[in-house]
């Protein structure tokens, strides 16, 4: 009996390595209880598989995914599967509150400040590489799909492919930008369909929690490339020839923060090091941090925007509350 470990598509390989630790102390818990490991016994009970999880799993956020994958694997395998998901998701699982300071108001605005240039540069180069391989500049050119830009290639143009130098500065930007403050998890998350246009100046971009697979739909502006909605629109239009010479999987092809070549979304580790880099070379160090942290962030972008009532994606108003305690006035 196997249990399928990847939450989702973004799942990081630390995850993967705690939740592959997580899952053999409940088979193990399991095994003493029942006499098997096998998910598909028919004997099984609720009680028993909750009593093993939280057996397995003494960190809240490591027994919600422990929970996901299990009832993952009992909807494919037991008789009755269905119900002893849907009562095992019936449990509440506590959240931690977030002890958490955010970055101050000049640090998030010196980062953002950053990483619009770094965006901004990449606007231009993949404006010259659309210009370069349609022989002109359309009205248009951000909604050409890649037959159009590479009808005839059989492999991917180099001007096309993308790298860390683009990407992380587009993540870290939709962080901060009109303060929505999405988390990191739901950054990872977006693919090529998670913008969806309401009007000329405003739409809604979906997204998925990591930690427990919530859909995040958030409504959003959209006024130029840097709004939320018209950031995600750019990425997603100078990703979509590297996206189409990708073949892997449709769900793989379609996330959007994977560089050219990569087996995986951007994470933390990565994300950290480029930032590292940037910093050192930076000729004005003045208010950015040695290293980036996306919860700092977050709040940060959710103190900034607290005056004008806005929300945080994702979080309910009592979570929401406690992100924005110490928030200045």
């Amino acid at each position: 009996m196997s249990i399928h470990l990847h939450g989702g598509t973004w799942t990081s390989s630390q995850t993967v390595l705690t939740l592959a630790n997580r899952a053999g102390r409940f088979l193990s818990i399991l095994s003493r209880e029942t006499g098997s490991i096998s998910l598909s016994d028919a004997t099984l009970d609720v009680s028993v598989l909750w009593s093993a999880i939280n057996g397995a799993a003494k960190n809240h956020g490591d027994r919600r995914n422990l929970r996901r994958c299990v009832c993952g694997a009992l909807e494919r395998c037991h008789p009755n599967g269905a119900a002893l998901s849907e009562a095992l998701f019936s449990y509440t699982i506590p959240v931690t509150k977030p002890a958490v300071t955010g970055y101050s108001p000049d640090v998030v605005d010196a980062i953002e400040a950053m990483m619009k240039d770094q965006v901004a540069a990449w606007f231009q180069r993949y404006r010259r590489a659309v210009q370069d391989a349609y022989g002109s500049l359309p009205q248009d050119w951000l909604q050409l799909d890649a037959s159009d830009l590479a009808p005839q290639e059989t492999a991917l143009p180099k001007r096309f492919a993308t790298t860390e130098d683009e990407l992380v500065p587009a993540m870290i930007l939709l962080a901060t930008l009109d303060n929505l403050g999405p988390n990191l998890g739901i950054i990872r998350s977006f693919t090529s369909d998670s913008v969806e246009r309401s009007s000329e100046i405003a739409g809604f971009a979906t997204g998925v929690k990591a930690r427990n697979n919530q859909v995040i739909r958030t409504p959003a502006p959209a006024g130029g490339l840097f709004s939320f909605v018209g950031l995600l629109d750019f990425v997603t239009a100078a990703t979509s020839v590297d996206r189409a010479f990708r073949q892997h999987s449709f769900d793989f092809d379609r996330l959007l923060f994977i560089p050219t070549g990569a087996d995986g979304v951007l994470d933390h580790a990565p994300i950290g090091k480029w930032w590292s880099s940037q910093v050192a070379a930076a000729a004005d160090r003045r208010d950015l941090p040695d290293s980036i942290s996306f919860r700092k962030l977050r709040k940060g972008a959710a103190n900034r925007g607290r005056s004008s009532g806005q929300r945080i994606i994702g979080q309910p108003s009592l979570c929401e509350h406690s992100r924005l305690d110490g928030a200045p006035p």
